[in-house]
């Protein structure tokens, strides 16, 4: 009777594992578990997909911020495998359910959302300064993880890499993952969102990866494959790095685990003149021939984010490009505008309140995607998502700052033409404001 991941273990027979003794709360125990699964995107005991009376399960907010402390208690009493735990019978549920309210089943801001309500629009202006390439205030924020840190959370997008493969990673599917791609692709920042969900992380003293537990194995991680450390020489590095899977065929039984940001050329000069690593090579051989399409091993995970788009949209889900800039744009970055005695002529509230307009919003925000695209179809640049954040954030602000616009303002009042070259629609003009970023 039943699918064996939604049995309460306590129902089945210890003597006969075919039989099962059931009663209405193994009812509640299945619908608990599909309510899981559809609030967290993953099974309760993670790839194990049985229940496990000796183990906890996943904490459902590990899995989901969002959810409110009240809800997650509910789930967890309803997947609970001691029957004297979990709901007896629906009404229970359901009036376990309608006491939490449908106004608090996710808790009252999100993640990203939480670092927001104190914000100060001028430091945020200075703040999307330092993610354009070229901005003479500097450009630390090119760098994710440098330098304000609330402030690259807050404006984080969640990409496929997070909402489909965070949790695989984070539930031991793999021992070795690697990810490749081209400077500004995100590489270090996914890795560092693995470790953040992780046990036990320590910073490794080179500053260049860090040590981790998932799920009781011990793995490590290296930022930039490419980099020397120290008096070590960056093939030594690799060599050490990579030496649990010497001539290794099953990378599912390997006792530890590894994931690496490696420039895709480097990985590959590495792995051809490492004859331990030949059958690891081979592999990767394909997969870049393949451009990804072909099977990997158990074990083995390998991204290549040359292959990802930003403005591809897919399954209803705006483009990465739309997704960026709705969360650059975000009125709770602004509120402080409303009461700044240059809101009336500052092209930075105009440019913001342009993409935010309910009319027009969207019918620029394609005309621009369109833009975008057309240098992904001429093939004249790999657009990474540093890219996108640098171009977006000069079209922004015009790597000015708030104490700059009534100076600028002022300055330009009898050539009117020069103030309005900070306008968004004209800074990507060949007569704009004049900037070297490679995108723009």
């Amino acid at each position: 009777i039943g699918t064996e991941p939604y049995i309460p273990p306590d129902l089945i027979h210890t003597d006969d594992i075919s039989k099962v003794t059931w009663d209405k709360s193994a009812d509640t125990f299945a619908l608990g578990i599909t309510l899981y699964q559809l609030a967290c995107q993953c099974y309760p005991w993670g790839s194990t997909h049985l229940p496990n009376p000796s183990k906890d399960p996943i904490h459902p907010i590990d899995r989901n911020p969002r959810i409110s402390p009240k809800f997650a208690a509910f789930l967890l009493k309803a997947i609970s495998c001691k029957k004297v735990n979990r709901f007896g019978t629906a009404a229970e549920m359901l009036q376990a359910l309608q006491a939490i309210g449908k106004d608090a089943i996710l808790a009252p801001c999100s993640t990203n959302n939480a670092s927001l309500t104190n914000v100060d629009t001028g430091e945020y202006v200075k703040y999307l300064n330092t993610l354009y390439s070229q901005s003479r205030f500097g450009n630390s924020g090119t760098r994710t993880g440098n330098v304000n840190l609330h402030l690259d959370d807050a404006t984080y997008i969640d990409t496929k890499l997070d909402t489909r493969l965070l949790t695989a990673i984070c539930d031991g599917e793999f021992r070795l993952v690697i990810i490749t791609g081209n400077a500004g692709d995100g590489k270090t920042a996914f890795v560092r969102k693995i470790e953040a969900k992780a046990k036990n992380r320590r910073s490794l003293p080179n500053s260049n990866g860090a040590t981790f537990e998932i799920n009781g194995i011990t793995y490590r991680s290296n930022y930039d494959g490419s980099q020397d450390e120290g008096d070590k020489c960056n093939d030594d590095v690799l060599r050490e790095f990579f030496s649990p899977f010497e001539n290794c065929k099953n990378f599912a039984t390997v006792p530890q685990g590894r994931i690496i940001a490696i420039n895709e050329g480097k990985l590959a000069d590495f792995l051809e003149h490492s004859p331990e690593h030949s059958h690891l090579s081979n592999l990767i051989a394909a997969y870049f021939h393949s451009e990804g399409k072909n099977q990997l091993p158990s074990g083995l995970l390998v991204l290549n984010l040359n292959l990802r788009s930003v403005t591809t949209s897919e399954d209803e889900q705006p483009s990465l490009f739309k997704a960026q800039l709705k969360r650059l744009c975000n009125p709770d970055f602004w509120r402080k505008c409303q009461n700044c005695p240059c809101k009336e002529f500052c092209f930075i509230k105009y440019n913001v309140d342009t993409f935010n307009d309910s009319a027009a919003g969207d019918e620029i925000a394609n005309r621009l995607e369109w833009v975008l695209r057309m240098i992904s179809y001429r093939r004249e640049l790999h657009i990474t998502i540093r890219d996108l954040r640098s171009a977006l954030a000069f079209m922004i602000t015009g790597d000015e700052r708030c104490e700059n616009i009534p100076k600028l303002y002022n300055l330009y009042k009898d050539e009117p033409e020069l103030y309005w070259r900070y306008h968004y629609f004209n800074l990507l003009a060949a007569d704009g404001v004049p900037s070297q970023d490679r995108l723009i």
